[in-house]
């Protein structure tokens, strides 16, 4: 068991920046709190640069592992739960530019199986559950105060349980199979970037979905 607490001074983020009327660069919060009236009127384009954060973020958590096998049986399980107040890079709300890479609040899996025949096959499943995960708005939803893009938490993803199963004919043969997804839930994956993405609308994003029921099946062969 791991518990931690990390406080990150200088983080680098990006922010939108305008042209004001004095020719220096004003950040998007100075602009919405002066009403826009410090505009030039010679440019009007935003510049999005890198900066450091003038706050320390801080980032905090727990992470699990247990491991537990009696030959004819196993279980592993790993459990984390984290925390962050790291801020929004404007760069994330453009394709390309950049990820929001916030993890989950927690999640966890847990592998279990068994062995017979000597431990030459191996049936198993592994659950995965994750919790609550956030995507930057999809309809460009913007902080009255500061400009940037607002977070909101993705649809619930749901519990996911797969199944797997090796057999070893013998030292130079092993089989598998896997069906992933058994029961064809559908979900979007908390760090696909497609579903972090603002633009494509709730109704578009949802389209960016996980494999559903997935049979595959393998081999491997050893000289």
């Amino acid at each position: 068991m791991l518990g931690y607490r990390s406080r990150i001074q200088n983080y680098i983020f990006s922010e939108s920046y305008q042209v004001c009327s004095s020719g220096r660069k004003c950040s998007m919060s100075e602009v919405i709190g002066n009403d826009w009236a410090d505009m030039s009127d010679d440019y009007s384009d935003n510049m999005y640069i890198y900066v450091n954060s003038a706050t320390g973020v801080t980032a905090q958590g727990v992470e699990l592992e247990m491991d537990y096998d009696a030959g004819f049986a196993f279980t592993r399980l790993s459990f984390s739960q984290q925390l962050t107040d790291q801020p929004t890079s404007i760069a994330s709300t453009y394709f390309g530019a950049g990820d929001m890479t916030e993890l989950p609040r927690k999640y966890m899996t847990l592998d279990a199986g068994v062995r017979f025949f000597d431990e030459a096959l191996t049936l198993g499943t592994i659950v995965k559950y994750t919790g609550k995960a956030r995507r930057l708005s999809p309809d460009f939803e913007t902080d009255e105060h500061t400009g940037a893009i607002i977070k909101e938490d993705l649809p619930q993803i749901p519990t996911i349980i797969d199944l797997y199963g090796t057999y070893e004919v013998n030292r130079n043969l092993m089989l598998k199979l896997t069906v992933q997804n058994l029961m064809n839930r559908d979900y979007s994956e908390a760090l696909n970037k497609l579903n972090m993405m603002p633009g494509p609308g709730d109704d578009a994003s949802r389209a960016n979905t996980a494999r559903g029921r997935t049979w595959i099946f393998g081999g491997e062969v050893r000289f």
